[in-house]
């Protein structure tokens, strides 16, 4: 559980396709958070990378709207890594 203020929030680590797929239809979240940055030494991970973006094409395969995110909000982030100078 993280805590910001009154705000307290709580995650449900998932990491693969499938069991994240399965988590999504089985309950229900305010938010899935994908992150997609550059790692910090600037190599990436490309099976992490690859999974986030098989999550998210998993994901949109999904014929039925209201089974297809599972949740109203969805975040990925893919920011540039900042260099220390």
């Amino acid at each position: 559980m993280v805590t910001c203020g009154a705000a307290a929030f709580g995650f449900v680590p998932r990491f693969s396709v499938q069991a994240t797929l399965e988590a999504l239809h089985k309950d229900f979240y305010n938010l899935v958070l994908l992150d997609l940055r550059e790692p910090v030494h600037g190599r990436r991970s490309v099976v992490g990378f690859e999974r986030g973006l098989a999550l998210l094409d998993a994901m949109d395969q999904e014929p039925d709207i209201e089974r297809r995110y599972g949740s109203p909000n969805l975040g990925a982030g893919s920011g540039q890594t900042r260099r220390r100078r």
